[in-house]
């Protein structure tokens, strides 16, 4: 005997739905893993008992299946709803109170229908009325059951809110698996309520369980197809939640009126105060911030009225719901001259006290918008720039003890010591002296070194400019190498290469090069510098010399980044060559097997021309601190230096 259709229909749709369950069940630890099995257990449990109900016309045993498919479905609610708060990022709510609470008030349904034949208050007239050949059953529906229906409409919904939520909110990553999830929600939820309110041709039978096959069939293409729990939205809600947290500054983001809506960890201990005390309250008394600084980083964007009667929207000074047409000053554009951003929230600099100590921060304002463009808030970043600030006061001290008053104090010295060295006529008393103006200079030198440290901090912002990587090099080398030592230096540089960069940092960086190459080499070693390699875009130019090389422990410091106890350089020539390098977007590269052989590649190569004398007409940039009217010099391909 074939059974009915609608039991066959039904028992499909619970078997379909047990069918995916282990899919689901090696995803069960990840967000609403487990309320995902917990909600397919239940649709299938309701699909399958229904479906033996409509084989049994025994009154009592119908009506002990019927209560299997009443249980089940009471649970079908409350674990859909648990499955979208935990999908999408809400553990804490499925943690909650109210939904444990939830959660026992549709277990106590489930048990409020079985003891009915008590009662009478979820339905009455309890009757089988065959349908199709199956055993359909027809009733008197009461309130209770009515509302019992119109609680799980609105918990449907909210699950089904809560993912559309998701896929509005972060977009089409999880486009697939959402609206497959919620389409697998809404055709059950329309049978329901077709049997519910009698809308069908057959009232007794209840079709919610052969639509539960789309349920189940959209569950297996989430999973299968459409990656549900591989990307889930929860980790975009949670960088959400936690980004405020983990950027380890203060924040508080607040109404276009000032008012705090939210603010992060890093927050509550900077102004020692509990979140849920401060929500909604005015900015000013979370922080104290005299009134200017309020009004510059919470600008009001309400309108005002201007003395011409105009609604005036005081960011942009645009007038608001007029019939008047805009005059040339309406239109013209803002003048940001006074260095504010693009969003016209200049950076302010604020003191706080914090335990006793009155320590320094940068207040960074980003204007939050709608979709519209409209200003609906401000997030306000507090960091903490104390220790910055203070080191940044030491360097300049620093730095003006070596540029100047060192300088100015061994010129003195060294002047004495040539003027003593004349008038001593005793060649051990000279040497000595010899020797210390040569430690003189020496120190005179480390205090220029610091100067082009400050130069090159001075210049990193300087526009790029096209260079004439040969011709740019021979002035390079008359400005750094000595005349004595002029004879010792090839270049070796054709004169097609360009490069676009700052001249000012590849002066630093090339001169430095260039002399140490000369300094810490024997009078009789040479060196030599030529083009190593180009490509697409960037140009690698090596300066070799055959003396005793770069001390290990010096380049350990520099290529580690720090120097230690034991690991120090003796002067800044290598870390200007590091900084200069890093600076220009390049890589610096040492070889000390073989004497030096050190290797920048630097970016911005514009071409890699033969040599040609009669066309190189670049309009190269002379090296910081040179009087070059920027005309370019015509070179051979290779040259060598002569003393002068």
């Amino acid at each position: 005997m074939i059974p009915p259709w609608p039991a066959v229909v039904s028992g499909v749709a619970g078997l379909g739905a047990l069918y995916t369950l282990p899919r689901a069940w090696r995803h069960r630890d990840r967000p609403g893993g487990w309320y995902w099995i917990a909600f397919t257990l239940a649709i299938a449990g309701w699909a399958l008992s229904y479906g033996v109900a409509l084989l049994v016309f025994d009154p009592v045993t119908r009506r002990a299946v019927g209560s299997v498919t009443w249980v089940a479905k009471s649970l079908v609610p409350p674990t859909l709803l648990g499955f979208a708060l935990a999908y999408t990022g809400r553990p804490h709510l499925v943690r909650s109170l109210a939904v444990r609470l939830n959660v026992g008030l549709w277990v106590g349904f489930g048990l409020f229908e079985l003891l009915n034949p008590l009662h009478g208050l979820v339905w009455r007239n309890y009757r089988i009325d065959p349908v199709f050949g199956a055993a359909t059953v027809s009733l008197d529906a009461q309130p209770a059951l009515y509302a019992i229906y119109g609680l799980a409409y609105v918990e449907v919904g909210l699950a089904v809110a809560l993912l559309l939520q998701s896929v509005a909110r972060y977009g089409s990553v999880y486009r697939r698996q959402l609206l497959t999830l919620s389409a697998g929600a809404a055709l059950p939820t329309a049978a329901t309520a077709v049997w519910l309110f009698e809308l069908g041709p057959v009232s007794q039978l209840n079709p919610t369980p052969a639509t539960l096959a789309v349920t189940a069939a959209g569950g297996y293409v989430a999973l299968s197809h459409a990656d549900l729990f591989a990307v889930g939205p929860a980790t975009r809600r949670a960088a959400d939640r936690d980004a405020l947290d983990d950027l380890g500054s203060a924040v508080a983001v607040v109404t276009v009126g000032g008012r705090v809506v939210e603010v992060n960890d890093s927050a509550e201990r900077l102004f020692d105060l509990r979140r849920p005390a401060v929500l909604g309250e005015p900015l000013s008394t979370v922080v104290d911030l005299d009134p200017e600084t309020l009004t510059a980083v919470v600008p009001d964007r309400s309108p005002r009225v201007t003395d011409g009667g105009a609604a005036v929207h005081p960011a942009d000074e645009t007038p608001l719901d007029t019939d008047d047409e805009p005059t040339d000053a309406d239109t013209e554009p803002a003048d940001d001259s006074d260095g504010a951003p693009p969003d016209g929230v200049a950076d302010q600099t604020v003191s706080l006290d914090v335990d006793g100590d009155c320590r320094a921060y940068v207040l960074n304002t980003s204007l939050l918008t709608d979709p519209t463009g409209q200003t609906v808030g401000a997030t306000l970043v507090f960091q903490d720039v104390t220790e910055e600030r203070a080191r940044e006061q030491r360097l300049e001290v620093l730095n003006r003890v070596l540029r100047h008053n060192l300088r100015n104090d061994l010129n003195v010295v060294q002047g004495y010591l040539a003027a003593a060295a004349d008038r001593v006529d005793d060649e051990e008393t000279r040497t000595m002296i010899e020797t210390a103006r040569t430690e003189a200079a020496s120190l005179a030198s480390l205090g220029e070194k610091a100067r082009s440290l400050e130069r090159l901090l001075d210049t990193r912002e300087t526009p790029s400019k096209p260079v004439s990587l040969a011709a740019f090099l021979d002035r390079v080398a008359d400005e750094w190498v000595p005349a004595d030592a002029a004879d010792r230096v090839t270049l070796a540089i054709p004169s097609g290469v360009r490069v676009e960069t700052n001249p000012d940092v590849l002066s630093l960086l090339l001169g430095n090069l260039l002399e140490n190459a000369v300094e810490h080499t024997p009078p009789d070693t040479s060196v030599r510098v030529e083009l190593q390699s180009t490509d697409d875009d960037s140009v690698a130019v090596t300066v070799d010399d055959d003396g005793p090389g770069v001390p290990s422990h010096e380049l350990a410091a520099v290529e580690r980044g720090r120097e230690s106890q034991l690991e120090h350089g003796s002067g800044l020539g290598l870390w200007l060559v590091e900084w200069s390098t890093t600076a220009l977007g390049g890589d610096v590269c040492f070889d000390c097997a073989d004497g030096t052989s050190v290797t920048v590649t630097v970016p911005g190569l514009l071409d890699d021309g033969s040599p040609s004398p009669d066309t190189d007409t670049t309009d190269d940039s002379s090296p910081a601190d040179t009087d070059s009217t920027g005309a370019t010099t015509d070179r051979e391909t290779e040259s060598s230096r002569t003393s002068q």
